[in-house]
């Protein structure tokens, strides 16, 4: 499959205004700017290896060394998802690993006989260019199971997201359709199709809770579901994404597969992008009033238990997804905080929209796991509170309240007020934060911090 790079000239480095990162979008071919100094950022392994891990009734095989496989002890931590190492060595890589591979596979099906096998390739196996084709081939046909190559390896894209969309690609070529599943919803006679990819498990449950509502079932992929759901996705009345960037590849490919409507909306974070994302999915099939109704309930809610400003005069740095960035900016905005800034992992056309509704003065860091680049920046413009979709306890080195929303809901009404909650909570550790910061308790020496935040990125030579 095509790299985001190639397809939509997408953009892993960038530092400057909204203003100015939309018009570079807004070339025919943005122009690539790339890092002399990296530290570790997620690759495409690792992000498919995320979605791979969520699905419930399949088997990951990590074709590698068992360093690669080795990121599969987080991912599975918490699943119920099964996965294997080939576990290749220094002969395997040269004279070929296809019999290993093979032994693997076998293994895998008669261990647990499982719905569908993915084998996620690494940089050893893109490097030796074992025929796993021919392998899947064989084994197809004397097991009853789906074998699916997930073509990744760490090092031909950039932008770890590129990994969520060869996942999605091979799901949506062999799963979409392809045989008859549990209902996906059997209290509903009708359901949408809600595309997870990267959420997490609780902020997908509010979400399906919020398309109830109105009257509709739905149906949630590929992320926390069953094959059985993911084959009976063209018979949706309607696709939506939680993200639409990082679903891109299901709502172009369903359509075309399925002919179901693929529905395009903003990331539901804060009650205005909430209405506006659930009025795209009533009106989808039928329920619109129904969520007319709804919208107006919970917004008079709102408006009467938030009518003053409670982040007036705050400062907030977000490093989230670009949809996510985006939608919780304008959200904490509208509360009164002042957005210093935030900071997505990869910029391409998919992401315009949303950065247009931002004003253009607004920073714009451009970066994966590039947490030495943010220190940089908030040396010369300390934040009040730093909102991440990961660990973010390193900013309070830096005077910046760290507040985490990788487990919190996020999406929906219920979310906005647990980001609130979060970030009211984080202010109780100001005083802890001011002394870190008075300590220069972070490891960053001031000769390094007097640099340019960007020093290091330089625009690709071809």
């Amino acid at each position: 499959m095509i790299s985001r790079e190639r397809r939509l000239f997408t953009l892993s480095a960038f530092q400057g205004n909204n203003q100015a990162l939309l018009e570079e979008l807004s070339r025919q071919e943005p122009r690539q700017m790339i890092r002399t100094l990296t530290q570790a950022n997620p690759d495409d392994i690792l992000e498919a290896l995320d979605l791979l891990s969520t699905i419930t009734d399949v088997v990951t095989v990590i074709h590698g060394v068992s360093g690669c496989a080795a990121a599969a002890l987080d991912f599975y931590r918490n699943s119920r998802g099964v996965w294997y190492s080939t576990a290749l060595n220094e002969q395997d890589t040269i004279l070929g690993s296809d019999d290993k591979l093979r032994a693997t596979l076998e293994r895998a099906y008669r261990e647990h006989h499982p719905r569908a096998i993915f084998i996620l390739g690494t940089p050893v196996v893109a490097i030796n260019n074992d025929d796993i084709n021919s392998v899947i081939l064989d084994l197809e046909e004397e097991y009853n199971t789906r074998i699916i190559s997930i073509v990744t390896d760490g090092f031909k894209s950039k932008a770890g997201v590129n990994g969520i969309d060869i996942t999605l690609h091979g799901i949506g070529k062999h799963l979409v359709g392809a045989a008859d599943g549990e209902d996906p919803d059997p209290a509903f006679e009708d359901f949408i199709n809600l595309i997870a990819v990267s959420e997490n498990r609780r902020g997908v449950d509010a979400l399906s809770a919020l398309i109830r509502s109105i009257g509709a079932g739905v149906n949630v992929i590929p992320r926390y579901a069953a094959v059985s759901r993911i084959a009976r996705a063209g018979e949706a009345k309607a696709s939506i994404a939680i993200n639409d960037s990082r679903a891109d590849i299901f709502l172009q490919g369903l359509p075309e597969k399925t002919g179901v409507v693929s529905l395009r909306s903003r990331t539901p974070i804060g009650p205005a992008a909430v209405s506006d994302w659930l009025l795209a999915a009533g009106k989808s099939i039928h329920c619109g009033d129904a969520a007319a109704a709804i919208i107006e309930r919970e917004t008079k809610a709102w408006e009467s238990r938030f009518a003053e400003k409670p982040l007036a005069g705050k400062g907030v740095f977000l490093a989230l997804p670009a949809g996510e960035a985006v939608e919780a900016a304008l959200f904490l905005k509208d509360l009164g905080a002042e957005i210093t800034g935030i900071s997505i992992d990869s910029a391409d056309g998919t992401i315009a929209g949303a950065l247009e509704r931002l004003p253009s003065d607004v920073f714009v860091h451009v970066g994966n796991g590039q947490p030495f680049e943010l220190a940089a920046i908030f040396s010369k413009n300390r934040p009040d509170f730093f909102v991440a979709g990961t660990s973010a306890a390193w900013a309070a080195g830096f005077g910046a309240l760290p507040v985490s929303v990788e487990h919190q809901t996020l999406y929906g009404y219920g979310g906005a007020e647990e980001l609130i909650r979060a970030i009211k909570d984080a202010e109780k550790l100001r005083g802890y934060a001011d002394y870190l910061f008075a300590n220069g308790q972070h490891p960053y020496k001031e000769a390094w911090l007097k640099k340019s935040a960007n020093w290091h990125v330089k625009l690709e030579v071809k």
